[in-house]
């Protein structure tokens, strides 16, 4: 196996794993960078091997065109007819593996927008907690500082702890 072939083994299972992860909806933020790096890959890929083929067939052509003119028709006509059938075998077997790559692509695509979406919003989400834990531990600041300044069951302090408990359902 070539290194290149290697690398593309490589990133096509870790495509498996982190389309397992955006399937289940625990897909990190980098995770869907990854993701969609490397559906990028793949795209491209797809449209090199295309383009790759494209050039075997002109150059098989071209070389059924050089052939000499004193060349009998029949034997000239014999080699346009396999070159070109090994031509077209050659472009319809890459035509399905770009497909199938597209495919895969796209599929990989959409999930790596969802994943990408679900990862904004689990992280809103945090951001909204974080602000309420912010906020208990403000009140929880200012009860304790409330609670070292007034003497435990006097009138002033069963009156403070009231008004800080109305002043924290204003706040909500």
């Amino acid at each position: 196996m070539t290194a290149d072939e290697t690398e593309r083994q490589t990133r096509r299972d870790s495509l498996l794993v982190l389309l397992s992860r955006a399937q289940r909806g625990v897909l990190s933020r980098a995770e869907a960078s990854l993701l969609r790096a490397h559906v990028e890959v793949e795209l491209d890929e797809a449209d090199e091997q295309r383009t790759e083929t494209a050039e075997q067939h002109r150059c098989a052509l071209a070389a059924v065109l050089a052939r000499p003119s004193e060349t009998p028709f029949a034997e000239l006509t014999e080699y346009a007819a396999d070159a070109l059938t090994r031509s077209g075998e050659r472009l319809l077997a890459a035509e399905r593996k770009l497909s199938d790559s597209e495919t895969l692509g796209h599929k990989l695509l959409q999930r790596a927008e969802r994943a990408e979406e679900r990862a904004e919003a689990a992280s809103r989400v945090g951001t909204r907690y974080l602000g309420r834990a912010e906020r208990a531990e403000a009140t929880l600041a200012r009860s304790r500082a409330l609670a070292r300044r007034i003497p435990a069951g006097s009138p002033q302090g069963t009156a403070a702890v009231y008004a800080e408990r109305i002043k924290q359902e204003q706040q909500r």
